[in-house]
Protein backbone atom coordinates (compact mmCIF):
# COMPACT_ATOMS: atom_id res chain seq x y z
CA UNK A 1 0.00 0.00 0.00
CA UNK A 2 1.18 3.58 -0.68
CA UNK A 3 0.48 6.30 1.27
CA UNK A 4 -2.60 8.55 0.53
CA UNK A 5 -1.23 11.60 -1.40
CA UNK A 6 1.46 9.65 -2.62
CA UNK A 7 3.42 11.90 -5.30
CA UNK A 8 6.53 10.72 -7.22
CA UNK A 9 8.79 13.56 -5.27
CA UNK A 10 7.12 12.44 -1.71
CA UNK A 11 9.37 10.96 0.97
CA UNK A 12 7.23 7.88 1.17
CA UNK A 13 7.13 4.52 2.51
CA UNK A 14 5.74 1.22 1.02
CA UNK A 15 3.70 -1.11 3.92
CA UNK A 16 2.77 -4.51 3.51
CA UNK A 17 3.03 -6.69 5.94
CA UNK A 18 6.89 -6.84 7.63
CA UNK A 19 8.07 -4.83 4.39
CA UNK A 20 9.18 -1.60 5.29
CA UNK A 21 11.31 0.51 2.63
CA UNK A 22 11.92 3.40 1.17
CA UNK A 23 11.06 2.84 -2.50
CA UNK A 24 13.35 5.07 -4.95
CA UNK A 25 11.64 6.96 -7.99
CA UNK A 26 13.36 6.00 -11.18
CA UNK A 27 14.11 9.13 -13.07
CA UNK A 28 12.84 8.67 -16.64
CA UNK A 29 15.24 6.62 -18.46
CA UNK A 30 15.65 4.04 -15.55
CA UNK A 31 11.63 4.04 -15.94
CA UNK A 32 12.26 3.10 -19.53
CA UNK A 33 14.52 0.76 -19.58
CA UNK A 34 12.91 -1.19 -16.68
CA UNK A 35 9.39 -1.10 -18.58
CA UNK A 36 11.32 -1.92 -21.74
CA UNK A 37 12.98 -5.06 -19.73
CA UNK A 38 9.22 -6.30 -18.21
CA UNK A 39 8.09 -5.98 -21.55
CA UNK A 40 10.23 -8.13 -23.20
CA UNK A 41 10.53 -10.52 -20.37
CA UNK A 42 6.46 -11.29 -20.52
CA UNK A 43 6.61 -11.10 -24.68
CA UNK A 44 9.12 -13.67 -25.09
CA UNK A 45 7.06 -16.22 -24.24
CA UNK A 46 3.44 -14.97 -26.73
CA UNK A 47 4.09 -16.58 -30.26
CA UNK A 48 3.86 -13.05 -31.54
CA UNK A 49 5.39 -10.57 -29.52
CA UNK A 50 5.29 -7.33 -29.58
CA UNK A 51 8.20 -5.45 -27.73
CA UNK A 52 7.92 -1.43 -26.93
CA UNK A 53 9.00 1.19 -29.85
CA UNK A 54 10.84 3.95 -28.79
CA UNK A 55 8.82 6.20 -30.44
CA UNK A 56 5.48 4.88 -28.45
CA UNK A 57 6.89 4.24 -25.36
CA UNK A 58 8.86 7.27 -24.41
CA UNK A 59 5.56 9.14 -23.60
CA UNK A 60 4.09 6.50 -22.31
CA UNK A 61 7.22 6.03 -19.61
CA UNK A 62 6.66 9.93 -19.05
CA UNK A 63 2.80 9.17 -17.50
CA UNK A 64 3.87 6.54 -15.07
CA UNK A 65 6.22 6.05 -12.01
CA UNK A 66 8.41 3.22 -12.21
CA UNK A 67 9.71 3.07 -8.10
CA UNK A 68 12.49 0.41 -7.25
CA UNK A 69 12.26 -1.26 -3.47
CA UNK A 70 15.35 -2.44 -1.96
CA UNK A 71 15.09 -5.93 -0.31
CA UNK A 72 17.56 -6.44 2.43
CA UNK A 73 15.40 -9.24 3.89
CA UNK A 74 13.49 -11.76 3.08
CA UNK A 75 10.98 -14.21 4.61
CA UNK A 76 9.64 -17.80 3.40
CA UNK A 77 7.08 -19.46 5.18
CA UNK A 78 5.54 -23.06 4.15
CA UNK A 79 2.48 -23.61 3.83
CA UNK A 80 1.07 -26.92 4.06
CA UNK A 81 -2.96 -27.15 3.97
CA UNK A 82 -2.63 -26.34 7.50
CA UNK A 83 -5.87 -24.44 7.45
CA UNK A 84 -7.57 -27.40 5.47
CA UNK A 85 -9.69 -30.73 7.28
CA UNK A 86 -7.46 -33.52 7.75
CA UNK A 87 -9.69 -35.44 4.95
CA UNK A 88 -8.74 -32.49 2.50
CA UNK A 89 -4.89 -32.97 3.29
CA UNK A 90 -4.87 -36.48 2.72
CA UNK A 91 -6.85 -36.15 -0.83
CA UNK A 92 -4.00 -33.36 -1.40
CA UNK A 93 -1.38 -35.88 -0.76
CA UNK A 94 -3.15 -38.92 -2.46
CA UNK A 95 -3.02 -36.05 -5.59
CA UNK A 96 0.75 -35.47 -5.02
CA UNK A 97 1.16 -39.26 -4.56
CA UNK A 98 -0.57 -40.34 -7.54
CA UNK A 99 1.35 -41.21 -11.42
CA UNK A 100 0.32 -37.43 -13.82
CA UNK A 101 1.34 -34.39 -14.72
CA UNK A 102 1.03 -33.00 -10.80
CA UNK A 103 3.06 -35.89 -9.09
CA UNK A 104 5.68 -35.03 -6.69
CA UNK A 105 5.44 -37.60 -3.96
CA UNK A 106 8.50 -35.95 -2.04
CA UNK A 107 6.32 -32.69 -1.29
CA UNK A 108 3.41 -35.11 0.24
CA UNK A 109 5.96 -36.48 2.51
CA UNK A 110 6.81 -33.16 3.16
CA UNK A 111 3.22 -32.27 4.01
CA UNK A 112 2.76 -35.07 5.77
CA UNK A 113 5.73 -34.37 8.45
CA UNK A 114 4.85 -30.67 8.21
CA UNK A 115 0.97 -32.01 9.58
CA UNK A 116 2.38 -34.78 11.84
CA UNK A 117 0.16 -37.17 10.04
CA UNK A 118 1.81 -40.80 8.56
CA UNK A 119 2.49 -41.83 5.30
CA UNK A 120 -0.26 -44.10 3.43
Amino acid sequence: MVRAGFHPRADVELQRGALLRRPKILDESANLASLDRLVARLERHVEHPMYLEPGWAAPVARATVGIRVPITRFVCKVKMSQERVPESQRQVMAALRAPGRYSNPALADDMARALAIAPD
